[in-house]
């Protein structure tokens, strides 16, 4: 059973971090320094990882299905979406589903990457979805037109933090960035945006692997500030969140869709409690009629979010 299952009366406000591993995880420090009050629920989908080598109909399909057990079982505050694919495939999707929930999405950081290069030579590492995706077209010559933005695939570091980071070494994680930063230091980038939320937890070894010389970016301090924007406007000018009175202590805990015990390490890592699987409230009979709706109709529209 799920640890969710254990509390009737979450501590408000409540926060929940979703992605299809553990990329996400990487933000829950921003996060929590924030807002350090605040209930935090991480999600990992670990069902369907990674969703980077999903086609954007099934993405979408899939998350949706996913935030309707969410909303209902936890009534959060936010979501964060803290899967770059998921945000651009999907967050336009989840939000006209349930427009009474805030979703925040992440978005490859190309706009300050712009803002920070010196040279106007900028490394986009990226998912192969990304990489290749008409979004980070969108970004590009939105926030970098006048930029060289080179674009690489890093399938194999996603899968790597997914499966062997708890357990490497120095060694091994510096091997496991070579490859992709070599490709990036022969075009002569002088900034590198992280642009998949996996990669971010292998920051310092990028950043080591560049010599000092390159400008590592992300969106972490970015979607921490529009979390806590939505959080203060909600709390003090709408008076929409109810109040603590009856409520347990905080809540902090991560919980993934299909059983992995090795997930605890990672929620160990991030000072969050181990939940096992989580079990939505929400009946059998209702997410089968969300998961038909959008099988057939699918979802589209990509939408950008403020970092």
């Amino acid at each position: 059973m799920s640890v969710l299952n254990e509390f009737e009366n979450i501590r408000r406000p409540v926060v929940v971090l979703f992605d299809s591993g553990v990329g996400g995880l990487a933000y829950v420090p921003s996060v929590t320094e924030l807002l350090p009050r605040a209930s935090i629920i991480y999600i990992a989908d670990n069902a369907h990882f990674p969703y980077g080598e999903r086609d954007d109909r099934e993405v979408t399909r899939i998350v949706v299905e996913r935030m309707a057990s969410i909303v209902d079982s936890i009534s959060p505050d936010v979501v964060v979406l803290a899967c770059n694919t998921a945000s651009v495939v999907a967050l336009s999707a989840v939000r006209r589903e349930y427009p009474g929930t805030s979703f925040v999405g992440v978005v490859p950081a190309v706009k300050p990457a712009a803002n920070v290069s010196r040279s106007g030579r900028i490394g986009v590492l990226a998912t192969s979805r990304t990489v290749s995706g008409a979004y980070l077209d969108r970004l590009v010559d939105e926030y970098a037109a006048g930029c060289v933005v080179e674009r690489i695939a890093g399938g194999e570091l996603v899968r790597f933090v997914e499966y062997r980071l708890p357990d490497a070494g120095a060694v091994e994680r510096a091997e496991a960035v070579e490859a992709a930063i070599a490709r990036f230091r022969d075009l002569q980038v002088d900034t590198a945006v992280l642009a998949c939320t996996h990669f971010v937890h292998l920051e310092r070894e990028i950043a080591a692997a560049f010599g000092g010389e390159v400008r590592v970016v992300d969106s972490r301090d970015g979607v921490a500030r529009r979390v806590r924007d939505i959080v203060e406007r909600r709390e003090v000018v709408d008076d929409e969140i109810p109040s603590n009175e009856g409520s347990t202590d905080r809540l902090l805990c991560m919980c993934t869709t299909a059983t992995d015990d090795r997930y605890a390490r990672f929620a160990d890592l991030f000072g969050l409690d181990y939940g096992g699987v989580f079990t939505p409230v929400r009946t059998r009979e209702k997410l089968e009629r969300t998961a038909d709706r959008w099988r057939n109709r699918g979802g589209e529209g990509m939408e950008t979010e403020a970092t």
